[in-house]
């Protein structure tokens, strides 16, 4: 005659610990991400896109301009053409400012290159002297430009809203760094 063997307490205990973990992987993945969660990954993006648009500046030397369109929610970066530079130079200003008025492209010159980022339509993304206020053309709002040395200009402090939850991001002049404000706050 056979014997049965019957499961120790161990096994018992690790098959129980498997199917819960299961459980757990899957009601959070099914739940999907808290608006904190939400907020510091939008953050870390646009931070992560500064970035990028910061070494672009300085790996192309040119400047690179980033933008906001608040009707379309979107972040986008753009290059500036050498002309452009030295037609947009303030005379006689010493601070290293740009006007920003927009020069008609020559048909003949390949379109500059463009990054672009767009923001969730549950966030409302404003500046401290806002948005329509500021606004040219109706379009979009210049943020900061960054320069080929790595530094950048923009006096703008952009509040991102999420709820109750707000961030304020400042750019660093001197190092062109995005620096952020505002702790998580309901």
């Amino acid at each position: 005659m056979l014997r049965r063997r019957k499961f120790t307490l161990v096994e018992l205990v690790v098959a129980i610990a498997i199917v819960t973990l299961t459980l757990a992987v899957a009601v959070a993945s099914l739940r999907g991400e808290s608006p904190a969660q939400k907020m510091e990954r939008t953050v870390h993006e646009i931070s992560a896109f500064c970035a990028r648009v910061r070494f672009r500046a300085a790996e192309e030397g040119r400047d690179w301009v980033l933008k906001f369109n608040p009707e379309a929610g979107r972040f986008y970066a753009v290059a500036v053409s050498e002309e452009e530079e030295e037609e947009n130079i303030v005379p006689g200003d010493q601070s290293g400012k740009y006007l920003s008025q927009k020069k008609e492209a020559d048909s003949d010159a390949p379109p500059l290159p463009q990054l672009d980022l767009k923001l969730d339509k549950s966030f409302t993304f404003e500046t401290a002297e806002g948005i329509e206020g500021q606004l040219h053309n109706g379009e979009e709002l210049e943020i900061f430009r960054f320069f080929p040395d790595g530094g950048a200009s923009g006096s703008q402090k952009l509040v991102l809203k999420l709820g109750g939850m707000q961030k304020v991001f400042h750019i660093s002049k001197l190092t062109g760094r995005v620096l952020i404000d505002g702790e998580l706050s309901n």
